[in-house]
């Protein structure tokens, strides 16, 4: 009966030790997790920036395109050409 207790025990140590073990890399991954959702706010922004002063370039492509977006506001959203 000592035997089995004392694998009883064993087991429960390893137990304790895996779950401080698992709860300590969840807190690592939720605060990772909080890190990335940032940088993933910042760079969505700073490429919406990005886009939004490139079309203030003067260039070929840019007039089209707002010939294009104008189009699509004087036809109710067709943009068939």
């Amino acid at each position: 009966m000592n035997n089995t207790n004392s694998l009883i025990d064993q087991a429960s140590y390893s137990l304790e030790a895996a779950k401080a073990d698992l709860d300590l890399h969840e807190a690592e991954l939720q605060a990772a997790q909080a890190r990335y959702n940032e940088a993933r706010s910042r760079y969505d922004d700073a490429m919406q920036n990005f886009l939004e002063a490139d079309l203030l370039r003067v260039c070929r492509w840019n007039q089209m395109y707002h010939k294009l977006i104008q189009w699509k506001e004087d036809h109710n959203g067709d943009t068939l050409v």
